[in-house]
Parts: structure tokens; C-alpha cells; sequence
């Protein structure tokens, strides 16, 4: 599980990098991702090589709240 995606892949790296070459197999084995992050710029993590990866396979994957808050809450 890792809540606020955008903060654990940044431009220095990546620690979920070391998994890509394993996404092939996650079905098989068992493993399940659960990732949370901010819809503000998760268009752009859809080109990071793990992102990239699950979305090849074909995962499935759930938008709960698309909304963004501006200012103060």
C-alpha cells in the first residue's frame, strides 16, 4: 500500500522502480498494489516506468474522489 504516490516517486527515484521487472508475475504470486495519490498532475505519473507498467498489464483501478480543493479547508 502506498498513500501520496506523488510523494514517494519524485525526479531523484523511485523505490517501486526495483519492482517493474516483476509486475508480469504479481497475479501469479498474489501481490496487490493499492495506490493513493492527488488527481492534481496524475496524468503525468502515467508515463513513470511502474505506472507505465501497471497500465500495460491491463490493472484495474478506481477514481474515488476526482476533486480538487483550492485554498483552505
Amino acid at each position: 500500500m502506498v498513500d501520496d504516490y506523488e510523494l514517494v516517486s519524485t525526479q531523484a527515484g523511485n523505490p517501486l522502480s526495483a519492482l517493474v521487472d516483476h509486475l508480469p508475475f504479481a497475479r501469479d504470486t498474489g501481490i496487490r498494489f493499492i495506490i493513493a495519490r492527488s488527481t492534481a498532475g496524475a496524468s503525468r505519473s502515467m508515463y513513470e516506468s511502474f505506472m507505465e507498467g501497471i497500465k500495460e498489464l491491463g490493472a484495474q483501478g478506481v477514481v474515488l474522489s476526482a476533486v480538487t480543493c483550492k485554498g483552505n479547508l
